[in-house]
């Protein structure tokens, strides 16, 4: 643990800050853990102007954006920790096909479901699209969903022809939210428990690739209210429904979202990717 005095967090937060613009993308500057520890009285790098706070965060997240940096800061005073967030921490990242107005539901044969449309997004389904899709999950990833989606895809994934995306998801963990843990045979595979929010907490901690979400419209709700999720990648597909489950229903809380890309496919599916950004502003 390194001890520093007040005024010399101050100049060392303004040196890095002030150099940050000048360090070369390319250079790997991955570190594990910044220990501030704040010798004398006061609230040291979070005392006096506030954009001390904003002067760390806004220095580590460029560096991690760059992929410079994995690791936490974390300030404290005596033992009381003032400031924390941690920078390599895995993302979870919410993907859905979605109609025009806004539902995500798809029938499958033989799920006993009262679903009318079947699989309304296979018209606009595309080798291309496909390949888009598989790019944008990645070649490493793990899963976070439903006991309903895991069953549907652990009756085809297994099964299904040999390809990169069978191969990714067949060796992806899967992180199930279920009551039922010991009829999980799809693995690897692992129950999130009991205390969904804490189980998700605890597994973007945890070392490992970006969680995708996928086809568990009962557990998006949760992530987006308690700031869970760190992007949204919508497929819209040009059909209206008129029913089914809905990405956002009634009561889904309010977030504020910042536009990173925009694309459109052959197909005429409309691929829009979105960054969380915290609560609403409510402009009134």
């Amino acid at each position: 643990m390194v001890r520093w005095n007040k005024r010399t967090i101050h100049r060392v937060i303004e040196h890095m800050t002030n150099r940050v613009a000048q360090v070369s993308p390319r250079v790997p500057l991955h570190c594990g853990i910044v220990l501030l520890a704040i010798a004398i009285g006061g609230a040291g790098a979070l005392a006096g102007p506030p954009e001390r706070a904003d002067s760390i965060d806004k220095l580590m997240t460029t560096l991690h954006e760059r992929g410079q940096f994995n690791g936490a800061i974390l300030v404290a005073e005596q033992g009381n920790v003032l400031y924390k967030k941690g920078f390599g921490m895995r993302k979870l990242k919410i993907m859905e096909h979605i109609s025009l107005d806004g539902v995500i539901e798809v029938g499958i044969p033989g799920d006993g479901g009262d679903f009318p449309y079947g699989d309304w997004t296979a018209p606009y389904r595309t080798p291309e699209g496909f390949a888009k899709v598989a790019a944008m999950y990645g070649e490493r990833f793990d899963l976070l969903i439903g006991r309903r989606t895991y069953d549907q895809w652990s009756g085809f994934w297994p099964k299904a022809p040999r390809s990169p995306m069978a191969e990714r998801l067949n060796a992806a963990t899967k992180y199930v939210v279920t009551h039922r843990p010991e009829s999980l045979e799809w693995g690897p595979v692992e129950c999130v428990g009991p205390d969904f929010l804490e189980g998700v907490r605890a597994i973007k901690e945890k070392d490992g690739a970006d969680l995708i979400v996928s086809g568990s419209s009962s557990l998006t709700s949760a992530l987006l209210e308690h700031g869970l999720a760190d992007e949204l990648v919508l497929l819209v597909d040009p059909v209206l429904l008129g029913k089914g489950k809905r990405l956002f229903a009634e009561g889904t809380p309010p977030r504020a979202f910042t536009l990173k890309s925009t694309e459109a496919m052959p197909s005429g599916i409309v691929i829009q990717t979105y960054k969380a950004a915290g609560p609403l502003q409510n402009l009134r």
